[in-house]
């Protein structure tokens, strides 16, 4: 299950606003009342959410489809129930699950602290006694939830959220209740997000050992702002993944020995959750001990910061990545990948809310342009600050942009857009297909990447501050066969 998408939480972080409830949404769930949404995405929507304790929590509840099929029903129970049993250290903790209605509703433990990704996006990578911690605290999370019999499936930055007191593993489990729906079914997808997947789930098989090469990927992102085999399309992962080496930047020794060896594509050869700790923290008896005093004296929390596509708060839910099905040869598989991400045709649409205003129009001081020739883009989301193009011509509000010359992120042209800000404003981005979502990244010539994900559904508020802005988009295959819209509201 992944969570990349946008969320909102008023109480934490700056410059944010309060959550809200949306007509048609429930007021309680499972004896939780609901103050608010913090996300959506193809899998349900992830409520802020009130005990009758007072008690904060965060409560996802799963879109209608999925409950109304009893063998998805059984086995998200089973994993909720296992997922309970999960030890708390480095992790957010499940506190209940059960169905309300046509609904099936998990409650979490509510984390105040933004995620990994939002963190680099605001201060770049981590290094040094930070990032050792980083790899300590997930590396601890997963021994805890490998002791109690679940594997994750889908660590990645976004289900990494940096608390006050060391980083937290979000969202365990519950992948895999989607994934065992997907294969009772027969329709021959995996789950997990490509960039941090291991060769073996491409083939449909997890282990333990796949988390493992995940925590590599992850740290390897914390480390050098990209993941070791970049971005781009999803067939382009897969053979970078089966095929070549990782790329790990500037990662030292001996954290970068770890992560080579977590990162093998064999998983008997990569190391156990248990092996990694101990090997992070040296022989210092008890290695979650050891692992409590480590984060307590040199872990530092980073500023709430609204600036990524996760924002601030507790755990979201989004679709899931689905690739096509191991079939009688990996040929086949490529093929499939490849018309599978080349023949979806998307549209996207950008809200731009101004603070305050009502009226259905941008922002004050907000206009859009796009620009009149597209630019190579990079395989992956440039560290460094990117320039606003000034070759513009300003777009109207509603006018559908055509989908000419429009393609992914990881190859061919893409067209950027320049977004113009006199005032703050609340953004959000809005898709219309969660078959294969767009890819879209916003920067600042300043503080570089600011927010990105794979569009599907609503996403946001990004709280933006005054200034230039540029909006890339792009399609998930090759061809790019889709259009963009802008609206406001």
């Amino acid at each position: 299950m992944t969570l990349d998408a946008g969320r909102g939480d008023a109480t934490h972080g700056t410059g944010a606003q309060a959550p809200v409830l949306l007509p048609g949404d429930p007021r309680q769930v499972g004896g939780v009342r609901l103050l608010g949404r913090l996300g959506q995405g193809g899998m349900g929507v992830v409520f802020l959410g009130e005990n009758p304790d007072g008690r904060r929590v965060c409560v996802k509840l799963i879109r209608a489809e999925y409950a109304l099929d009893p063998r998805f029903l059984a086995r998200f129970a089973a994993e909720a129930e296992a997922a309970r049993r999960v030890a708390r250290f480095c992790t957010a903790q499940v506190l209940g699950a059960g169905t309300d209605g046509d609904r099936a509703y998990l409650v979490t433990e509510f984390i105040e602290g933004p995620t990994l990704t939002a963190a680099l996006a605001a201060d770049g990578p981590m290094h040094g006694s930070t990032l050792d911690s980083l790899a300590i605290g997930i590396a601890a999370a997963l021994n805890g939830i490998h002791a109690a019999g679940v594997v994750h499936r889908d660590l990645k930055p976004s289900n990494v959220l940096l608390s006050r007191v060391g980083p937290k593993v979000i969202d365990f489990g519950i992948a895999r209740a989607l994934d065992a729906l997907e294969r009772l079914t027969e329709s021959g997808n995996v789950v997990g997000t490509p960039s941090y997947m291991a060769p073996e789930q491409f083939r449909g098989t997890t282990t333990t050992a796949t988390d493992i090469f995940s925590w590599g990927a992850v740290v390897t992102f914390a480390a050098a702002g990209r993941p070791p085999f970049g971005t781009g399309a999803a067939y382009q992962l897969m053979h970078r993944i089966l095929a070549e080496p990782p790329e790990l930047g500037t990662l030292d020794r001996p954290l970068r020995d770890l992560v080579t060896r977590a990162l093998d594509k064999e998983p008997d050869r990569r190391p156990t959750a248990r092996e990694l700790l101990l090997a992070l923290v040296g022989d210092a008896g008890d290695p979650i001990d050891a692992s409590s005093r480590i984060l307590s004296t040199r872990w530092t929390a980073p500023a709430v910061t609204r600036l990524d596509d996760s924002g601030v708060a507790g755990p979201l839910l989004d679709r899931p990545l689905v690739e096509p099905a191991p079939a009688r040869s990996w040929q086949r598989r490529v093929l499939l990948a490849i018309a599978a991400v080349a023949l979806v045709a998307v549209a996207i649409a950008l809200v731009v809310k101004g603070a305050g205003d009502g009226s259905g129009q941008p922002g004050a001081g907000a206009s859009v342009s796009s620009g009149t020739s597209a630019g190579r883009a990079p395989s992956s989301a440039p560290a460094s600050p990117t320039p606003a193009r000034n070759d513009a011509r300003v777009i109207t509000i509603g006018e559908r942009i055509p989908p000419e010359g429009l393609a992914s992120l990881g190859v061919g042209e893409v067209r950027p857009y320049r977004l113009h800000l006199d005032a703050g404003i609340d953004l959000y981005v809005s898709g219309e297909s969660c078959a294969d979502p767009v890819r879209w990244q916003l920067y600042h010539p300043v503080r570089g990447l600011v927010a990105s994900n794979n569009l599907c559904q609503q996403q946001g508020p990004y709280t933006l501050t005054p200034g230039d802005y540029e909006l890339r988009v792009g399609s998930p295959g090759v061809d790019g066969k889709y259009a963009v819209t802008l609206t406001g509201r």
